[in-house]
């Protein structure tokens, strides 16, 4: 998964490395860290998205890989 897809499901920001100065930071992200509802709601879309074993599933394939 990319940030795009957690983007698109309202589970994440995206922000244009251009674009990340102390403005950005103090109209977006200091009123989102202070906005608990919201918080819990990207951290909900997230959860859906997300591999909860990634991590083996992806040791899994990496040992299935040297081992052939």
């Amino acid at each position: 998964m990319n940030a795009s897809a957690l983007v698109k499901a309202g589970a994440a920001l995206l922000v244009d490395d251009r674009a990340l100065t102390a403005e950005w930071l103090k109209a977006e992200l200091i009123p989102l860290l202070t906005d608990q509802a919201r918080l819990e709601d990207m951290a909900s879309k997230a959860k859906e998205l997300g591999i909860r074993n990634a991590d083996q599933r992806m040791a899994d394939l990496v040992l299935e890989a040297v081992s052939e």
